[in-house]
């Protein structure tokens, strides 16, 4: 792992006996890589998981679900909850998409 970070394999054994601490942009990179946040890595929040990331504009696919009330899921009309769910489940697969276009 501390390779995939450009470190010796000698650094993170190092940081946990207190010799040093990880620069900012690796302290990201570790967070990035572990799904979280630089906050929650100093323990600054309890909050692990890292916010999704909301677009500007919604999808068509959100469009539909938020304009069509009388759209049915498996015979039964979607809830309120359930197009919420529906919209913060898509906006996730789509922050992974974009994450992965940008590398």
């Amino acid at each position: 792992m501390c390779r995939s970070f450009g470190k010796n394999v000698t650094w993170l054994a190092d940081m946990e006996r207190g010799r040093g601490l990880p620069d900012e942009n690796t302290l990201q990179a570790i967070a990035d890589k572990l799904g979280t946040t630089v906050n929650y890595l100093t323990d600054k929040t309890d909050q692990k998981e890292k916010p999704l990331t909301k677009r500007e504009e919604p999808t068509e696919l959100e469009r539909i679900l938020e304009q069509q009330p009388g759209l049915m899921f498996h015979g039964a009309p979607l809830t309120e909850d359930d197009r919420a769910k529906l919209i913060t489940a898509m906006r996730a697969v789509m922050a992974v998409e974009d994450k992965k276009h940008k590398k």
